[in-house]
C-alpha cells in the first residue's frame, strides 16, 4: 500500500493484543524520499483516542513505530532511524533508534523493502531486521531518551525497568496520522503487516520474512547495471559448479574433499578446500560478495573463509605481508578474543601494499545463541576503496558503531582505529572503517598466492572452514549501490535452498523438490539421499510424476514410531504427504502427520500426479501441520 500525501493512512478498528504486556509488530516498508515532516508515522496505536492527544504523556499508554528522517532529530544527525516509543500503563517508557543508513547515504535505504519486527514483553525488546536480530550496540538514543526514566536505555534486550500492561483504546493507525496541527504522515509502500498477541520466535521472524520476501519486487532494476564482475562461481551442483562465468576464465579447483552440491561448496574436515589461480583484482577499488552457512564448529580458533595473501607462509599481521583475510571465529573456541564480549564473529583483515592495515569484527550472533545462525544463509558484502572498507549483511548496511575488533588491534596502527581522540561511550565507537585514518588512502594489494575459499592461504590444518559457501563473485571496483546490493540478495536468495531443515517442526526428512531450491537435497541434517526414477523429474513448480514407473526413493530409515523397515521409502508410489511449511510446495515428512496408503514393500498402483503450485498458509498456523493425499 503506498503512501503519498497528509491525508494518505489505513486505519484498523482497536483491539486487544497488549493487555498483557506481550506483544508482535510486524511489516515492511520502502521509504520514496523523506516527507520534510520531523516524524513519519509506520504504526501508532495510543490510550488516548484523541487526535490532539500527546503521546509523550506518561498517562497515554502507546505502541509506535516511526521515521525520523535524514538530518532530522536523530541522535547521528544525518542518519534516517526508525524508532521505537513504547509506553505502558504504568507510565514507563522505552525509546531507542535503528539506523536504516551510514551517515549522509540515504540512497542505502531509498526505494528497498526492509522487514521490521518489534517483539516486547515485559522484561525486553527485540527487533529484527529482515529476519535478523539487532543487537543492543546496533541502536542508537535520542538526548532526550538518554536518562534513567528510559527502561530501555543502552540495552533494549534488558529492561531497565519491567514493562506492565498496554491498554490502548485509539485506531490504529499506519502510514499516518490525523493531527490537527502537524503534518506525520509516511512517504513509501508498506506491506505484509502482522500484530500478534505473542511473541514470535525467532523461527517465526525468519519463516514471514521467507515468506513475503518473494512476494515484493527489487524496487529497481540495478542487477543490469554492475560494475564488471572479475571472478563469479556458483559452487551449486547441477548448475555452473565450479566453473567461472564471469567471462575472465579463472581457474577454479577443489581440494581434499570439499565438492560441491545443490546446496553450495562443502568442507566438513581439515584439508577441504577451493583455490581461484592467483589475478590481478584487488588495486584499492574491489569488492567481494559471498554466500555462507555453518552446522557446526571446527574445533580450531579460526575458521578461514577467504584467504589472499602476498607470502603463503607469513602472519597475516604482519605489514610486510599484503593480504586480504576474512575469516570466522566460534564462540566455542574463544570468540576471536574480540572486544564484542560473546557470540561468533567475522573478523575481516586487509593488508595492502604500502604496509596500511585494516582490522574489524562483526558480530555474527549475540553470546550463546550459535544455533540462531545455524538455519540460515548469510550474505557477506565487503566494499573496499582507498578511503573505506564497509559491508553488508543480508543486504542491509552495517554501521560502524556495530563492530569490534580483536584486543590487539586497538591500536593507531590500525587503520579502522579512531587514533588517540578517540572515546569510547555507549554511542561512540572507536571503530570508523568506513572512515579510514590512512594519509593517502589505502594503495594497492600485493597479492601473489592463489585465493583460498574455505581455508588460510598456508593450508594450516587448523585454520578450515566447515560449513559450506557459494555464489562468490568479485567486482572490479567499490561502486556496488545499496539497490544493487539488494538485488544480489535477492538473486541469490532465490537459487539457494534452506541451510537447513524447516523451522515448524523437528524432522526426519526434508526437501523442496523444487528445481530452484536444492532440488532432491535433503536439508534435515540427516543426509537423506533421494532417487529419481523413471521420467519423474524435479522442476521450478516441484516434482512431477506423469507415468507407470515414475517415482522418487529414499534409502529405508525409521520414522514411524520406531518400527523397522527394509525397504526405501517410494514417494508418489506407496505414500503420498505434504505438509505446506515455509516454502512453497515443500516436501516435509514428520512424524506423527505421515499417512501410509499400503504397506511400503507391497506392490500397489503407482500414483500418477503433477505438483502444481498452492496457495500457502500463514507462518502462524505452521504448528498445526496437516498431510494430504
Amino acid at each position: 500500500m503506498e503512501f503519498d500525501s497528509r491525508d494518505d493512512m489505513l486505519t484498523v478498528q482497536s483491539f486487544d493484543y497488549s493487555s498483557d504486556g506481550t506483544f508482535s509488530l510486524s511489516m515492511w516498508i520502502t521509504e520514496h524520499a523523506c516527507s520534510r515532516n520531523n516524524y513519519e508515522i509506520m504504526y501508532q496505536h495510543t490510550k488516548d483516542p484523541s487526535t490532539t492527544a500527546n503521546f509523550m504523556s506518561p498517562s497515554n499508554a502507546h505502541a509506535m513505530m516511526y521515521l525520523v528522517c535524514d538530518n532530522r532529530r536523530a541522535l547521528h544527525e544525518t542518519w534516517t532511524v526508525i524508532r521505537f516509543h513504547l509506553r505502558d500503563d504504568g507510565g514507563t517508557m522505552g525509546q531507542f533508534d535503528y539506523a536504516l543508513h551510514e551517515t549522509s547515504a540515504y540512497n542505502q535505504v531509498e526505494e528497498l523493502w526492509k522487514d521490521v519486527t518489534l517483539v516486547v514483553t515485559s522484561l525486553r525488546a527485540i527487533v529484527y531486521i529482515n529476519g535478523q536480530e539487532v543487537l543492543d550496540g546496533e541502536f542508537s538514543f535520542d538526548t532526550k531518551a538518554q536518562v534513567v526514566a528510559n527502561a530501555a536505555f543502552r540495552h533494549p534486550g534488558s529492561f531497565r525497568t519491567p514493562m506492565t500492561t498496554f491498554t490502548m483504546l485509539s485506531p490504529i493507525y499506519i502510514g499516518g496520522f490525523p493531527h490537527r496541527r502537524k503534518d506525520r504522515h509516511f512517504r513509501g509502500k508498506l506491506a505484509g503487516v502482522y500484530i500478534s498477541e505473542n511473541p514470535f520466535s525467532v523461527g517465526q521472524v525468519r519463516c514471514m520474512f521467507n515468506d513475503l520476501e518473494q512476494y515484493l519486487p527489487t524496487a529497481l532494476n540495478a542487477c543490469e547495471d554492475l560494475p564488471i564482475v572479475e571472478l563469479s562461481v556458483s559452487f551449486l551442483q547441477d548448475s555452473e559448479g565450479i566453473d567461472d562465468i564471469s567471462g575472465w576464465g579463472q581457474t577454479v579447483a577443489l581440494h581434499g574433499d570439499a565438492h560441491t552440491s545443490p546446496g553450495g561448496l562443502v568442507f566438513d574436515g581439515s584439508g577441504d578446500f577451493a583455490t581461484v589461480a592467483n589475478w590481478e583484482y584487488a588495486d584499492a577499488d574491489f569488492a567481494v560478495s559471498l554466500w555462507m552457512t555453518k552446522a557446526d564448529c571446527s574445533g580450531g580458533i579460526y575458521e578461514y573463509i577467504y584467504s589472499h595473501a602476498q607470502s603463503e607462509e607469513a602472519d597475516i599481521f604482519d605489514p610486510t605481508n599484503s593480504n586480504i583475510n576474512m575469516y570466522f571465529g566460534c564462540e566455542e573456541a574463544g570468540g576471536g578474543w574480540s572486544s564484542l564480549m560473546g557470540g561468533s564473529i567475522i573478523r575481516y583483515n586487509l593488508v595492502d601494499g604500502a604496509r596500511n592495515w585494516v582490522s574489524f569484527d562483526y558480530p555474527v550472533h549475540d553470546a550463546g545463541d550459535f544455533d540462531a545462525i545455524t538455519q540460515n544463509w548469510m550474505h557477506i558484502v565487503m566494499l573496499v576503496s582507498p578511503t573505506s572498507v564497509s559491508t553488508y549483511v543480508d543486504a542491509s548496511p552495517i554501521p560502524d558503531a556495530t563492530y569490534g575488533s580483536y584486543t590487539s588491534a586497538a591500536v593507531d596502527a590500525n587503520s579502522a582505529w579512531g587514533g588517540a581522540s578517540c572515546v569510547i561511550s555507549a554511542s561512540d565507537s572507536c571503530l570508523n572503517p568506513s572512515r579510514l585514518n590512512t594519509l593517502g588512502g589505502l594503495a594497492p594489494f600485493n597479492l601473489v598466492s592463489d585465493l583460498f575459499l574455505g581455508g588460510r592461504a598456508d593450508q594450516n590444518e587448523d585454520r578450515h572452514f566447515v560449513g559450506r559457501i557459494a555464489l562468490v563473485d568479485i567486482f572490479t571496483d567499490s561502486s556496488l549501490t545499496a539497490p544493487q546490493i539488494q538485488c544480489l540478495f535477492e538473486d541469490g536468495d532465490v537459487q539457494l535452498p534452506e541451510a537447513t531443515s524447516t523451522l515448524c517442526a523437528q524432522v526426519e526428512l526434508d526437501t523442496s523438490l523444487v528445481a530452484t531450491q536444492g532440488g532432491l537435497l535433503d536439508v534435515s541434517g540427516n543426509d537423506r539421499h533421494l532417487v529419481a526414477h523413471g521420467n519423474a523429474h524435479i522442476e521450478v513448480d516441484g516434482a512431477h510424476f506423469d507415468g507407470e514407473g515414475d517415482f522418487l526413493s529414499v534409502p529405508n530409515f525409521s520414522y514411524a514410531d520406531g518400527a523397522s523397515r527394509k525397504c526405501p521409502l517410494l514417494l508418489a508410489r506407496h505414500l503420498c504427504f505434504r505438509l505446506p511449511c515455509c516454502r512453497l510446495t515443500r516436501y516435509t515428512l514428520v512424524p506423527v502427520v505421515v499417512r501410509s496408503f499400503g504397506a511400503l514393500c507391497a506392490e500397489s498402483l503407482a500414483m500418477h500426479h503433477v505438483l502444481q503450485p498452492v496457495t500457502r498458509p500463514l507462518c502462524h498456523h505452521r504448528d498445526r501441520p496437516i498431510a494430504k493425499s
